[in-house]
């Protein structure tokens, strides 16, 4: 009943909002998924006791399960319109990132998906880039990296570079791992190899350099690496820290 009554009034509210401030066209469009299904639960749960409890009268029983009925299906309902615009959820979702990466050279009107006052909305972005939050996190790799940061052949990040269009990774090679004139990091950006970085020293910082706020992914694969005796792991170095300017 809790989640049922948690789905209901999140419905009502949203609806209540868009209207206040949308108009009345919008009070049936997408609904939040999460809430739908939450209250699709409850009401399966609900069911469940209620079928169970013998005390209730055939008539009260008969008018809470057409009740019951009803909500899911505007339910789910609900939650067919939401999968069906996810690709567009998603395309709106995408589009709010550009804008965010490029808050300082986006006008007023490009902050309208925002659906709030840009004077409110870029200082949120403001905070959130210089924290490092959200979106802005610097070190996100996906590939091959543990919590201790020391990766194996193949680093794999998606990153945002800079004002200045640059993309810095900073690493260290242990002591005791010896390098060659052939030692090379290659760095590959969406599947296409975009340059090759010969590592010479051990405290090494590799520069991409893109265009301003160009977005991608990347995978840097090393051709030398070492084995620790008490770690089943191979490793080339440790990644000290990424930054974008």
């Amino acid at each position: 009943l809790i989640l049922f009554n948690y789905a209901a009034l999140n419905g009502v509210l949203i609806v209540i909002g868009r209207i206040s401030k949308y108009g009345p066209g919008t009070a049936a469009s997408s609904r939040y998924t999460v809430e739908s299904l939450l209250g699709i639960v409850g009401l399966v749960w609900a069911l469940g006791l209620l079928y169970s409890d013998n005390r209730q009268k055939r008539s009260l029983k008969m008018i809470i399960w057409a009740l019951m009925a009803a909500v899911t299906v505007c339910t789910g309902f609900c939650c067919l319109n939401e999968y069906k615009i996810r690709g567009y959820s998603m395309v709106y979702q995408n589009q709010m990132k550009t804008i965010m990466f490029s808050s300082d050279m986006a006008s007023d009107e490009d902050f309208s998906s925002f659906q709030e006052d840009p004077v409110y909305v870029r200082p949120a972005i403001d905070f959130l880039r210089k924290n490092g939050f959200s979106i802005f996190n610097k070190m996100d790799p996906y590939i091959d990296v543990d919590e201790d940061r020391w990766v194996g052949t193949d680093l794999g990040f998606s990153q945002v570079a800079g004002k200045e269009g640059k993309i810095v990774l900073h690493g260290v090679i242990p002591e005791h791992v010896e390098l060659q004139e052939n030692s090379v990091l290659t760095i590959y950006q969406d599947g296409k190899e975009i340059q090759k970085y010969p590592v010479k020293e051990r405290h090494f910082d590799l520069v991409l350099t893109l265009k301003p706020y160009e977005q991608g992914n990347y995978r840097i694969i090393a051709n030398f690496s070492f084995h620790n005796g008490e770690d089943i792991r191979n490793l080339s170095y440790l990644l000290e820290g990424m930054e974008a300017y």
